[in-house]
This record gives structure tokens, C-alpha cells and sequence, in this order.
């Protein structure tokens, strides 16, 4: 039996395989992000040779050498528990809110040696609601990288009238599913609407859970917990996701610059970040209060 956590981190190698390597305690992914070539790996560092100019890796138990790294915490769910006990490691809301869902007539979907014919829809339905266009070219792009590598799997709810409510998008390798968009159509909706599409939510991810463990995956990963105290949006979402129990895990994101056009990527990263900072510590330091909000502070954790 696989372990539940990931393994130590590895010294890095200098090249990448020509082709991706889906192996059972992660997944290497190659493609191309502007005028660079990346590789991309999740929760083991690669133990083979590859090439490309910048090297990302996810969720590492220990940050590699000569990387920037930084920490990352996220919930974990053991798949190896029998269901009852899953079941009884949440808190009594999501309990409620999964079984009273089970005798409403919502309809669930999944894909995953197929999730290619479905990123397109996903894509169009992340449009819609989405924040900004940079958000948008960012889920196209890693959408598209995953589906041409078999790692990503989608997973959707809709209501009776097969109104698409919720759609699930995650990275996923022989033991991990870990959740890496959740989008919901809990936007401009009444309290009511927002209760449904908040049960909904959860009983995707119970209906996602069951189905992965039916597949021998071994960790549902939540895909991150806020350690802050200031934001209260991800302060609600911490407690959403809290309420389906499992365990904290911290983990390291490790980035290392491979070659001279690497270097010069994340240096210019580096001096957008901190122009983008500026300009959002000079516009807090002067904007007005809106009424949207208190509005906002309000908003139940069913939007998550």
C-alpha cells in the first residue's frame, strides 16, 4: 500500500524527458508559457533527465536545493478509510447538507480519460464567472496542458433542469486528486439559490471523493488552506472546506530557473510582482469605502 504522504525531496537533476512521465506518486508535464519551455511536477521531485528552461514543482514534502521555495498548506483526506468513517470525520453541516442533496435531483458528471473533449465547456463556463482576463488565460492554459498529458479530470453538478451549477477541476496522478478550481454560479444569486448551489458543492465533492476512491486514489487534496487571519473570503473557505474533515499538510512550492532564458523569466516575474504590490498598497492606502463591501462580508460560506 502507497504512503499517505508525499516522499522527501529529491536532488535535483539538470534535464527533462522529451515526453511527460505520468508516474504513481506524480505526473512530469512539459509545455510551452510565452516564450519559455516549462516542466511541471507534483508532490515528488523528477528523477529523470529532461529539459527546459524553468522547472515547477508542487506540494513537495522538503524544498529542493538551489530552488525559491515557499510553504503551502492545504487539507488532505485519507482514501484509504472505509466510507462510514469519512463520512463521520465531517462536521454535521456538510453531513446534512450531503444527504439531504442525495434526495434532490442533481445530476453529476466526471471525465477523465476523456476530460479533453470537456475543457473547452469548462473553459466557456470559467469565462462567465470569472474575476479578470488574467484569471482566464491562466485556467485555459494550465486546462490545456493537463488534458494533453492525462492528468487533469473534471467533474460538474446541475440541477434538475440540467442547469450547470458547479464545476470541479483537478490535477491528477496515480494516488492524489487534488483540487485546483472550484467555480460555482453562486454569483449575483439570492440567498436561496446560493443554498442550493452550496449543497450542490458539497455533494460534488462527496460524489467526486467516493469516485476516486473507487479508483484506488489514495488522497483527496482540498487544494490549499488560507493561514492567514485578514481575509475573510478565504477565512469562509478554510471553514467550507474544514467541514469534510482530513488532516493539514504543509508542503513546499519549489521554482528553479534552468537556463539564461529562465533567469530572465522570473526576473521579470519578480519586477511585475512588485509593481503589481505597489499599486495595490497605494490604492488601499487612498481608495474609499463601498457599500459592495459590507455586502460582501456578509456572503455565507456556501459561495465557496
Amino acid at each position: 500500500m502507497c504512503p499517505l504522504w508525499p516522499r522527501s525531496g529529491h536532488e535535483l537533476n539538470e534535464n527533462i524527458p522529451s515526453s511527460s512521465s505520468c508516474v504513481r506518486t506524480g505526473c512530469m508535464i512539459l509545455y510551452r508559457h510565452r516564450f519559455i519551455s516549462v516542466a511541471e511536477c507534483w508532490y515528488s521531485a523528477p528523477v529523470e533527465d529532461f529539459r527546459a528552461d524553468l522547472l515547477h514543482c508542487f506540494q513537495l514534502a522538503l524544498p529542493l536545493n538551489n530552488t525559491r521555495a515557499s510553504d503551502f498548506k492545504t487539507i488532505w483526506i485519507d482514501l484509504r478509510k472505509p466510507e462510514e468513517q469519512l463520512l463521520r470525520e465531517m462536521n454535521k453541516t456538510t453531513r446534512n447538507e450531503i444527504r439531504r442533496a442525495s434526495q434532490e435531483e442533481f445530476s453529476c458528471e466526471a471525465w477523465h480519460n476523456d476530460a479533453k473533449q470537456r475543457v473547452e465547456e469548462f473553459c466557456l463556463f470559467f469565462e462567465e464567472h470569472a474575476v479578470t482576463a488574467k484569471e482566464i488565460a491562466e485556467v485555459r492554459r494550465w486546462t490545456k496542458a493537463h488534458a494533453g498529458h492525462g492528468s487533469l479530470d473534471l467533474s460538474r453538478v446541475s440541477s434538475e433542469h440540467g442547469k450547470v451549477l458547479v464545476w470541479h477541476v483537478y490535477y491528477r496522478d496515480g494516488e492524489h486528486a487534488r483540487l485546483k478550481y472550484s467555480v460555482s454560479v453562486s454569483r449575483n444569486t439570492d440567498g436561496a439559490m446560493r443554498a442550493v448551489i452550496g449543497r450542490a458543492n458539497r455533494f460534488l465533492h462527496w460524489q467526486d471523493i467516493q469516485r476516486f476512491k473507487a479508483n484506488r486514489l489514495t488522497i483527496y487534496d482540498l487544494g490549499g488552506w488560507y493561514a492567514g487571519t485578514a481575509d475573510q473570503k478565504l477565512l469562509r473557505v478554510n471553514k467550507f472546506k474544514e467541514g469534510f474533515g482530513g488532516k493539514n499538510s504543509a508542503a513546499f512550492h519549489c521554482t528553479r530557473a534552468l537556463t539564461a532564458k529562465g533567469r530572465l523569466y522570473l526576473w521579470a516575474v519578480e519586477v511585475r510582482n512588485r509593481v503589481v504590490r505597489f499599486k495595490n498598497k497605494f490604492r488601499q492606502d487612498n481608495r474609499q469605502p463601498c457599500a459592495g463591501e459590507e455586502r460582501e462580508r456578509r456572503r455565507t460560506d456556501d459561495e465557496t
